[in-house]
């Protein structure tokens, strides 16, 4: 694995623990704060995993909440602060609605209905002092909620909605199963760009910053774009569709000031089996082997781990803070 010394990834990843946590797929992960991560899968059913010894990334998780509600399988998953100050996560379901959850309940405290097909993707964020998430769906629209309630509509995708995502407070980006990104006015759910490159699906999303975002999608590429549309950097190296990709960076240390432009690097999950780390100038860095059929989903953790959901219904966390002089085990390209 090439490293850099100064940017904090110093250490190949390997497995910290296998947490054979559901039933059937999971399909989607959220993480949580201090080291946690959300699981949601086929089996109906999300779960809140926590490190048991605070936010150190040598430490395994261990189950904390199970959540209830959807009559058919999750698909999408996110949390966030409100503002009360309190998490309270959302789950999408095949079932076409939004589940909404504390991590004191098991069963939802609310539930959000408009959409006319299975969600498939869901981000959260507070905008101009108003709780806002937004919901992709396979009836080919998203949907701005505001304080949970359906604000706008965003129509233009002609096939399903799988990917959604902010960028900072100001703007919306979906990726669809029409090959194309598009950038959206959060307040008034105007269309300002079109991104298009890809050959196949969007699958995901992911914002670097306010000037860059990644996009991985059922072509086996990633795509580095900047705001206004240009493709800074395409990557390639998986052999089949890459259904998830997040952005991986090393906590702060405490009492240090993180860096203006912070150090990361970005990891896909792939049908190929694999899961890939990648640096965006040295391209892959190290291949991660998992031993189920597909790979759905990825999620970077704020302790610099990132975890992977898998067809056999198992979360695999991954840490460069294991023992040794070489933490990674599965191998580097």
């Amino acid at each position: 694995m090439a490293v850099n010394a100064d940017d904090g990834f110093q250490r190949e990843y390997g497995i910290l623990q296998v947490i054979p946590g559901h039933e059937q797929d999971i399909r989607t992960l959220c993480s949580y704060p201090d080291g946690g991560v959300l699981t949601g899968s086929r089996d109906m059913m999300s779960k809140l995993y926590k490190p048991k010894n605070g936010k150190n990334p040598s430490c395994e998780l261990t189950e904390m909440q199970n959540f209830i509600g959807p009559t058919n399988f999750v698909s999408s998953i996110c949390c966030g602060k409100t503002k009360s100050g309190e998490y309270e996560i959302y789950v999408g379901s095949h079932d076409m609605n939004i589940f909404v959850y504390t991590i004191m309940e098991s069963k939802p405290i609310t539930t959000l209905a408009r959409h006319s097909g299975p969600v498939s993707a869901l981000a959260f964020r507070i905008c101009n002092d108003q709780e806002v998430l937004i919901s992709g769906s396979w009836d080919s629209t998203a949907i701005i909620w505001k304080d949970k309630q359906p604000e706008i509509t965003l129509m233009g995708h002609v096939h399903a909605v799988w990917a959604v995502a902010f960028v900072a407070r100001s703007f919306i980006l979906t990726g669809g199963a029409d090959k194309t990104i598009r950038k959206w006015d959060v307040s008034d759910g105007r269309l300002l760009n079109i991104f298009e490159a890809h050959k196949e699906c969007v699958r995901g999303l992911a914002v670097i910053n306010g000037q860059q975002f990644l996009s991985c999608s059922n072509d086996a590429t990633v795509i580095l774009w900047n705001m206004e549309g240009d493709i800074i950097k395409t990557f390639e190296g998986h052999e089949n569709f890459i259904f998830d990709i997040c952005i991986v960076r090393q906590p702060n240390k405490p009492g240090v000031e993180p860096p203006k432009n912070r150090p990361y690097k970005f990891v896909t999950v792939s049908e190929d089996k694999t899961a890939r780390i990648w640096d965006k100038d040295a391209g892959c860095l190290q291949v991660c082997p998992i031993q189920a059929t597909t790979l759905w989903s990825v999620a970077a953790l704020d302790n610099g781990n990132f975890v992977v959901g898998t067809s056999d219904g198992h979360a695999y966390v991954f840490s460069n803070a294991l023992p040794g002089p070489e933490a990674g085990t599965s191998g580097s390209t």
